[in-house]
């Protein structure tokens, strides 16, 4: 099992003066992206991959340990950040563990479970999904016929029926690594970001018939990303009061 952890971005929407890249801004005092690795610390340090880009030796030099830092040098969307880390993984064997620098409160439990999934299940994807009572939360929505995974829909491309779905996209995910970097060559820039979406990954599998699962969470707590000061504050105060 490998993982890779995306951690290029500036937070320029964070409305401060920080020149400090996002991951490496304090939450409870110490620096978000130090929860996540802290919560992987079941895989060995050389198996992650923390996907670097703004001012990334604030990052390389603050983090200590033997992880590896790809750049992402063409900042267009998560899914380039995946590929700018393909060459770091060294295989195309095994599976992948993709995540985010900016969500400090997943847990090590919620981790291990989609791991433990994933294996299970035998699948080629396997989507960390949240029950969260508050459809106000714009986050991607888990879109299902028969019950079954169909795909992702980013919150901004809902119709008003499809925001009140209660299941959200944690942005969190365990792939196949070569399935993985077969379905990203496939992606577009056909959306309103004009960027390559790393959750048009697992819609793009199930259209080549690989098998894509979920495994799901009922504490919307733990799914929190930080883009805004608001919330940085709001994560801020769920780990003071941990």
């Amino acid at each position: 099992m490998k993982a890779i952890v995306l951690a290029a971005g500036k937070g320029t929407r964070l409305g401060d003066d920080s020149n400090l890249p996002k991951v490496m801004r304090n939450v409870g005092n110490r620096p978000m992206l130090s929860y996540v690795l802290d919560n992987l610390g079941f895989l060995p340090e050389e198996d992650i991959s923390i996907v670097v880009g703004y001012k990334k030796e604030d990052v390389t030099e603050n983090i200590k340990g033997n992880y590896k830092y790809p750049v992402q040098q063409d900042i267009s969307g998560t899914g380039q950040a995946v590929i700018s880390a393909k060459e770091s993984l060294g295989t195309e064997e095994g599976d992948v563990l993709v995540c985010y620098g900016d969500m400090p409160l997943v847990s090590r439990a919620t981790y291990e479970g989609i791991i433990a999934e994933h294996r299970k299940s035998g699948a080629d994807c396997t989507v960390l999904t949240a029950i969260a009572p508050k459809s106000d939360l714009h986050y991607g929505r888990i879109y299902r016929e028969d019950r079954e995974f169909k795909s992702i829909i980013e919150y901004r491309d809902c119709t008003e029926a499809q925001k009140e779905i209660h299941e959200l996209n944690a942005g969190v995910y365990v792939f196949r690594i070569k399935t993985l970097f077969e379905a990203l060559k496939d992606l577009t820039r056909d959306n309103d970001q004009q960027e390559y979406h790393l959750t048009d990954a697992p819609r793009l599998m199930l259209s080549k018939n690989h098998k894509v699962k979920t495994f799901t969470i009922y504490n919307p707590n733990e799914i929190y990303g930080i883009n805004t000061h608001d919330e940085l504050e709001l994560v801020d105060g769920i780990i003071n009061r941990m």
